[in-house]
Parts: C-alpha cells; sequence; structure tokens
C-alpha cells in the first residue's frame, strides 16, 4: 500500500489570515519536565529556555506516549500513538506508509531538514522520510555512548554528537542551505541529557548531579542556536516548538534511567511554543499529548488534510492546540492522556522485574496503571500524590474500573494498525548487552 493510499490526504493551503511561519521543532532526549528551570526546579539547569518561555505559551502537563525515544518520536512525525503507527520499540523502523509531518510540509512548498543527536534517530529506521537534509552520521571522537551495535544494528562511525556539534550542525544548515524563497521545516535533536553524563567539566562541577549538568550544557548550546536564529532575522516569522520525547526516573521509583515504566517522571516532557507576536505568552495547565503536535503545527502552516470518506481513516490521532495558542482557549481538565511501555519477555530491566507490556491512562487529576503480565493494577491521585507513591485501587474501585474500561477502548481503537509483539531473541541479546535486561 503506497503512503499517499494509506493517509488517503489530500493537502491544500488554508484561507488564513496568519502567514505561513517557519517550523522549528526542537527536541530534547531524556529531559523530564521538573528539572529544568523553565518549569520551575530550584536549580538553573536551563536559564535560556526559562528566559525563552517567558514570551511563549508553556503547557504544564505535556505527555509523550511511551519512555522512549523511537516510538515518541514516531508520534512526533505521525500524529499517531505507538499503538497505531506502529513502532513500538527503539531499534525498529517506522513502515513507509506512515506519512510524515516533513513529507507532510514539504509537499505544501516547505524545505526540510532534520539534525539529530543519536543513531537511535538514524535514518535506517525510517525517520528521514520527508527531509531533503537528514544529517544523521557522527564522528567517533565526538560520541559519548560507545557501541559498535545497537539493537542488531551496527553503527558505523560515533553513536551521537554532543550538544555543541549539534547545533553547529543546525546553523551551519541555516546559513548555508537555507533558501530565502521558501518557508522551513528545521527539526533538531539534541541528545545529552541522555545517560551516560559526560558533559563538559565546567558544568559538572557547578551541578552536584551529573544528569543536570548536561541538561544545563544542551540548554546553553539551544541559546547559541536561538541566538542565532534571531541574529539572522528568522525569530519573528518562525513558529518554534521545544519538547522532549521522555523523562528519566532517576530512582524515583527505583529505576535510573527510562524505558521501564509510564510513572510522571518518565513521561511527562516540557512543551513550549513561540511565535512573536502571534502566539501568547501565558501557562496551560490542561494535559495535552505529543500526538497533538502534528495537527498543531499543520495549522500553523495553513497545511489541511481531506480524507476519503470511502476510507473511514483519520489522518491523526492528536488535536490541534491553535485554540489554545492563538485564540486563548482553555484545554480541557477532563482529557484523557493515554500511555504505554512496550511488550518485554519476563526477566528484569536494570533491578525491575518486567514482564509483558504496561499502559496508563491519565484523567483529571486520576492516573491508573495496568499490566497483566506483572499483575500490575495501580490508581494515583495526582493531586495529593503527584510522585505516585500511593496505590489507591482499593480505596476506589469504581474510578479504577471507570478508567480501565476507557484505557480497553483507546487500546482496542489504537491497535489497528500494529500491536504489541514479544521481543525477538537477538532484540532480547542486544537489551541484555546494554544493561536493560537481566
Amino acid at each position: 500500500m503506497s503512503r499517499a493510499r494509506s493517509l488517503c490526504l489530500t493537502l491544500c493551503l488554508c484561507a488564513c489570515t496568519r502567514e505561513r511561519p517557519n517550523i522549528i521543532l526542537l527536541s530534547l532526549d531524556t529531559t523530564r519536565a521538573d528539572r529544568t528551570s523553565l518549569y520551575g526546579y530550584d536549580k538553573p539547569t536551563t536559564p535560556h529556555l526559562a528566559d525563552f518561555g517567558k514570551s511563549s505559551t508553556r503547557f504544564d502537563l505535556a505527555y509523550a506516549p511511551m519512555s522512549c525515544t523511537g516510538p515518541t518520536h514516531a508520534t512526533m512525525f505521525t500524529g499517531l500513538y505507538p499503538l497505531t503507527h506502529g513502532l513500538i520499540s527503539n531499534g525498529r523502523s517506522l513502515s513507509p506508509d506512515k506519512v510524515t509531518l516533513a513529507e507532510l510540509l514539504q509537499r505544501a512548498g516547505f524545505q526540510t531538514a532534520g539534525v539529530v543527536g543519536s543513531f537511535v534517530m538514524n535514518r535506517k529506521f525510517g525517520f528521514a522520510q520527508g527531509f531533503e537534509s537528514y544529517q544523521d552520521s557522527f564522528l567517533p571522537e565526538h560520541a559519548t555512548f560507545k557501541a559498535k551495535r545497537w539493537l542488531g544494528s551496527d553503527v558505523s562511525g560515533g553513536f551521537d554528537a554532543t550538544a555543541n556539534n549539534t547545533t553547529d550542525r543546525a546553523i551551519r544548515w541555516l546559513e548555508e542551505s537555507r533558501s530565502s524563497r521558501h518557508p522551513f521545516f528545521l527539526f533538531v535533536h539534541y541528545f545529552d541529557p541522555h545517560e551516560p553524563y559526560r558533559a563538559p567539566p565546567a558544568y559538572r562541577k557547578r551541578f552536584a548531579h551529573p544528569y543536570d549538568a548536561e541538561i544545563a550544557f544542551m540548554d546553553a548550546e539551544i541559546g547559541r542556536l536561538l541566538e542565532k536564529i534571531d541574529a539572522l532575522g528568522l525569530m519573528d516569522d518562525s513558529l518554534i516548538i521545544v519538547t522532549a520525547d521522555h523523562g528519566q526516573g532517576l530512582m524515583q521509583h527505583g529505576d535510573p534511567y527510562h524505558n521501564a515504566d509510564v510513572y510522571e517522571e518518565s513521561v511527562r516532557v516540557p512543551l513550549i511554543f513561540h511565535w512573536p507576536g502571534k502566539i501568547r505568552s501565558q501557562t496551560i495547565t490542561g494535559p495535552v499529548e505529543l500526538v497533538d503536535l502534528v495537527p498543531t503545527i499543520l495549522d500553523a502552516a495553513q497545511v489541511t488534510a481531506e480524507v476519503d470518506e470511502s476510507e473511514h481513516l483519520l489522518p491523526w490521532q492528536g488535536r490541534s492546540l491553535s485554540y489554545a495558542l492563538y485564540d486563548g482557549g482553555v484545554t480541557p481538565t477532563e482529557r484523557s492522556v493515554f500511555l504505554h511501555r512496550q511488550h518485554y519477555n519476563p526477566g528484569k530491566m536494570r533491578d525491575i522485574a518486567v514482564n509483558g507490556s504496561l499502559f496508563g491512562i491519565r484523567r483529571g487529576g486520576w492516573k491508573y496503571v495496568v499490566g497483566e503480565g506483572e499483575g500490575r493494577k495501580e490508581l494515583y491521585d495526582l493531586t495529593t500524590d503527584p510522585r505516585e507513591q500511593k496505590n489507591l485501587v482499593a480505596e476506589h474501585p469504581t474510578i479504577a474500573a471507570e478508567l480501565s474500561d476507557r484505557l480497553t477502548a483507546w487500546r482496542q481503537s489504537a491497535e489497528g494498525a500494529a500491536s504489541p509483539a514479544a521481543l525477538t531473541s537477538e532484540d532480547k541479546e542486544a537489551l541484555e548487552a546494554l544493561g536493560y535486561i537481566q
């Protein structure tokens, strides 16, 4: 099936009073919202983003669909949940049948470029779809993560690039390859807050925790990129979005890293939108999801998609946030947020027992987590217990049952294109080598 038929999309430019902006999407790997000064952290990890956020719309409750880089970025690019786009674990590929944001913008006349910071986002996994330029190779001397083979794939060159190299590449594209005749879409992915935490010495001296040092180093390099965007006269004509693919456990529930669960520290991420004179400076307290990025960006780009009625297919599963960005609308507090952890064969991820998949739903102040293989049913009142320490499933069975029903209905609707699959023996061996499963 062709990509065009898969979603049956017809693109058109909408009649809109706003001009079409450049689109700049910055993705911060492994960056939990509450460890950024942008979101009130008491250490100055993100002074540049905090200052930038003062003239932006900030979403306080933004959620990644999984605490995993590949699946979340596939959601950012398709507007589909991982269960639907089918990329449900790192090292697997996004199907060419899934139409991406870059493809849609390219068809609408945008110049498209991607600069990524790690092999996880390599083109071999389908992430380069629609990008005219996609920079995904790294020098070994720039790498912090030493791997020659990763999840069954050979790594040629280095595995990743540090934030200064990522910013250098993005600036070079803006200065040397950007066309003045067309609006552009630039995607920049920073890998640095991901372990093994090797920030420059100056940052390690300033922060007690190496994770904070990594975030601060990345923030400084983002600040340098934003300064260049401004110096090139692009700031007023650009919609700049900053978010993250997932958070980091930091032992809050016994896990120092991510991928093992769907707790808040792993899936709650920063999200800000900036477009001077067009987007309000405000804070939105209602929940939103990264599946919302595609329809929101396409609204700004004045690109609409019409669906062939005979196919009865929705082009994406998120919802545009334009009503809040431009019109001051209120995000519903009772919106359901859906979360997912990939399927694992029985074993241990570091010291955490895993078996099967995990699913979660947040609605209002309640969060429900279920894992059939692990015998888990958890209910948390995030209003009084934001760190998810007290399981209330026995005290509130009616609420748990209602959320369980909503979660089941969502799973059934989302699983149309792909279902969670057990890890192959090769997948498991690769994860064991990385220390994810014992």
